[in-house]
């Protein structure tokens, strides 16, 4: 007999009745006979209007004469409570999944129980082949989403994800036991399973899952899902709003930053909506503030921010000419560490992600553990554009200016930057200002790829040395640090030097949380490298 496809929810403890899970009132409601089973459930019917296949109006303009027929789409969900088991459940069918309330579900259900059901008994730290997908979001200068599928069963490190910075969203694999469970499980918010067809069999499926979900198993392999992982919860996400609201009016905020990597060329100034008459050469939080004081007393006497308010107020870079380079929403400009029911919170380009103390204390112990380079880099200025201040640090260290300077091999598939700063102890200078998350996780990324290229591309190398042929002022004043044919890393440092208002705050203290994690990676790659590698704080006037 053909089994049944069915996509399982567990709804959250506090949802304590059918109902409190279900958006409106679908027009039927069927309860089940209880005397017939030893569990309860309802099912909740929704017929949608009927309508012609979407793709009918395409067609037709070839095909005039056709008809096709209307018909609705029947969506359900079933609610089930079964005796021993703490929370309810949820079966969905046919976009089912949208008539249940967003608060009700339990986020990453699925993928904690699959872990489970696919490792189960998994004792030894030998690979284990059975999975065919992963999905996973990589949060750096750019969000990434990653779906990576296998042609058959595969140990998880085949699939790249890189532990210390991806998201793990998803998994679809082959259950340990699959007696219980069939060939083939998929884990998200919902798990995806294929069940006998018989109705009855419901109350077993439900008590099964709910032991893999509780299960701690899968912590021998994927304890490192729980450090970060993004905040879904409309309840907690409407708390948040609201400390972002209140550690904005208050001043708790670290700084503003551009949330995307920009062309600091095209930038003279910045606006703010709340006051767009005033610019500004800096994106700084201390200018916003004042005029976000005086909006609110100008509106309603100094009462509190709403977040609604803080949402539609944005930020515009603005050229020379006065034009709108960029434009932001406040809120996608803030990097922001909130403290909720004893947890730690981060407000990064928008969205919100939830992250273990012991991770965020791990990594600032590695943060604080990287040397600062001894460098002697000016100071820079309030409204200085990056090729000015790099034009000045080369004067100031007698080093090649290589800002902008790009280098293209067939090794690569864009043109690179070697460094912004090539001095003559064979320090590699990169530099960048402002501490946003995509500034940074660029600069870090930069320094990293550069520093690579020059060590295993011997195409990349030779390109370099015929860029820098052609800046130095004397032959061999810097090409001769290095040749074509050989490339000594350990004689190089790799420096990044980040240009803010430090005001005496340690790098650990000042970075955005998810540009510490690519800075921690970077880093250790490049000491991998046998690179030496360090940061620079550049203080901004």
């Amino acid at each position: 007999m053909a089994k049944q496809h069915v996509t399982l929810y567990r709804l959250k403890p506090d949802v304590k009745t059918f109902d409190a899970a279900i958006k409106g009132k679908p027009p039927r409601v069927l309860d089940l006979d209880r005397s017939a089973f030893d569990f309860d459930a309802r099912l909740y019917v929704e017929d949608t209007d009927p309508r012609e296949p979407r793709w009918a109006a395409f067609v037709r303009d070839g095909f005039g004469s056709l008809n096709f027929a209307k018909s609705p789409t029947v969506r359900a969900a079933l609610l089930l409570k079964v005796k021993g088991v703490g929370s309810l459940y949820a079966i969905t069918f046919s976009g089912g999944r949208y008539m249940l309330t967003d608060d009700a579900i339990e986020r990453s259900f699925g993928l904690r129980t699959a872990l489970n059901v696919i490792f189960e008994n998994d004792t030894t730290d030998a690979p284990v082949s059975r999975l065919r997908r992963v999905d996973a979001k990589t949060v750096s200068a750019n969000t990434l989403h990653v779906n990576r599928q296998a042609n058959k069963g595969a140990d998880f490190d085949a699939f790249g994800i890189d532990i210390r910075r991806d998201l793990l969203g998803g998994v679809t694999g082959e259950p340990a036991d699959t007696k219980k469970w069939g060939s083939r499980i998929v884990g998200g918010d919902a798990l995806g399973t294929w069940v006998s067809p018989e109705f009855a069999r419901l109350e077993d499926l439900v008590k099964e899952a709910e032991a893999a979900y509780l299960s701690r198993h899968y912590e021998r392999r994927f304890a490192w899902i729980d450090n970060v992982r993004v905040v879904r919860d409309k309840t907690a996400i409407a708390a948040l709003h609201a400390l972002t609201a209140q550690s904005v009016k208050s001043g708790r905020v670290p700084d503003l930053a551009p949330p995307e990597v920009i062309d600091w060329k095209r930038v003279s100034n910045f606006t703010y909506s709340i006051d767009p008459v005033q610019s500004f050469p800096e994106l700084r939080f201390a200018d916003y503030r004042r005029l976000l004081k005086n909006w609110l007393n100008n509106k309603r006497s100094g009462q509190a921010l709403s977040f609604a308010e803080l949402k539609s107020q944005h930020v515009e870079a603005r050229n020379e000419a006065g034009e709108t380079a960029y434009q932001w929403s406040i809120l996608s400009c803030l990097d922001l560490e909130l403290k909720h029911n004893g947890g730690t919170y981060l407000l990064v380009g928008g969205d919100y992600f939830v992250v273990s103390d012991d991770y965020i204390s791990e990594l600032d112990d590695a943060i604080g553990g990287f040397k600062e380079s001894k460098v002697k880099l000016p100071n820079g200025k309030a409204g200085q554009r990056e090729n000015s201040y790099n034009d000045a640090a080369a004067t100031a260290l007698h080093a090649l200016n290589m800002d902008a300077k790009t280098v293209k091999a067939r090794t690569t598939t864009t043109a690179i930057e070697v460094c912004d700063l090539l001095t003559s102890k064979r320090e590699l200078i990169h530099v960048k200002r402002d501490l946003g998350s995509a500034n940074l996780s660029h600069l870090f990324a930069q320094g990293y790829v550069s520093a690579d290229l020059l060590l295993s591309s011997v195409e990349f190398r030779r390109a370099a040395l015929k860029k820098i042929r052609s800046l130095e002022s004397k032959p061999g004043q810097f090409s001769a640090l290095f040749s074509e044919s050989s490339f000594v890393s350990a004689e190089f440092e790799v420096v990044y030097g980040i240009i803010t208002e430090w005001r005496g705050r340690t790098l650990q203290q000042a970075l955005p949380f998810f540009s510490k994690v690519t800075l921690r990676r970077c880093m250790e790659d490049l000491r991998r490298l046998q690179y030496r590698a360090s940061y620079r704080r550049i203080n901004c006037a």
